[in-house]
C-alpha cells in the first residue's frame, strides 16, 4: 500500500460518499493512481495533455484533480478502483481573460495563470471529464467536496466530444458562438442549498 505521505488528500479532509451507493465516491488521487487516470484520459479524450503536465497543475493546486471510485471494502480506503475524473484549472483574472481571448493553451496551462491552492480563483475550467454513466451523481459529490471556496464561481468549458457538448447543453451552459467557448453560472444561494440537499 502507498504511504499516506504520497497522498495528494487534504489531511483535514476525507472522500465524499454517495447517497444511496456507498461504494461510489469521489476523491483526490493517491500518487501512484495519476498514471492510470491519464491513460484512461488518454484513451477516451482528444487531445488531452500527458502526465507530467498532469502531475505540474496538481502540484500548483491539488484541487484541480478528483478521482471517482468504487470503494472496494468498508474499512481500507486503499482498496479503491479508479471509474473516471474531474480535471478542472483554477484560472486567475489573466488566466480567464487569455481563455476569452483563444491564446489559453490548455493542453500545457502556464502557471502563472491559475491559483494556487487555497486561493480563491476568478473562474473555473472544467479542463477535462470522465464520469462514464456516473456524471449525474459524482457531480453533486464534487460540488460537495470542493466546498464554499469555489460554490459562486462561473465554469467555463469547451466540449471536446459529442456527450461532452449534450452534458453542458443539458446543464444550462450558455454557449459563445463566436468562440465556442460555454459558461455556466449559478448563485451562491442556490448553490449552496444545492450542496445541502445532497448532504442531507
Amino acid at each position: 500500500m502507498p504511504d499516506r505521505r504520497e497522498s495528494l488528500i487534504k489531511p483535514e479532509s476525507g472522500p465524499v460518499l454517495a447517497r444511496n451507493r456507498s461504494d461510489i465516491f469521489v476523491d483526490h488521487p493517491y500518487d501512484y493512481e495519476i498514471p492510470g487516470l491519464c491513460l484512461m484520459g488518454r484513451m477516451t479524450i482528444p487531445g488531452i495533455c500527458g502526465e507530467e503536465i498532469v502531475r505540474r497543475v496538481v502540484h500548483r493546486n491539488a484541487d484541480s484533480l478528483f478521482g471517482i471510485f468504487r470503494k472496494s471494502t468498508a474499512t481500507k480506503r486503499e482498496e479503491r478502483t479508479l471509474l473516471g475524473f474531474y480535471a478542472n484549472l483554477m484560472l486567475n483574472q489573466s488566466g480567464v481573460a487569455a481563455l476569452q481571448a483563444g491564446t489559453f493553451n490548455a493542453r500545457n496551462p502556464p502557471d502563472e495563470l491559475m491559483v494556487p491552492y487555497g486561493e480563491r480563483p476568478a473562474a473555473i475550467y472544467s479542463w477535462a471529464v470522465m464520469a462514464p454513466g456516473l456524471f449525474d451523481l459524482t457531480v453533486k459529490m464534487l460540488a460537495f467536496r470542493m466546498g464554499d471556496l469555489y460554490a459562486d464561481l462561473p465554469i467555463l468549458a469547451y466540449a471536446a466530444t459529442e456527450d461532452g457538448k449534450r452534458t453542458v447543453n443539458r446543464r444550462g451552459f450558455t454557449l459563445d458562438a463566436e468562440t465556442g467557448l460555454s459558461r455556466y453560472e449559478k448563485s451562491q444561494d442556490a448553490k449552496r442549498s444545492f450542496v445541502r440537499k445532497f448532504k442531507s
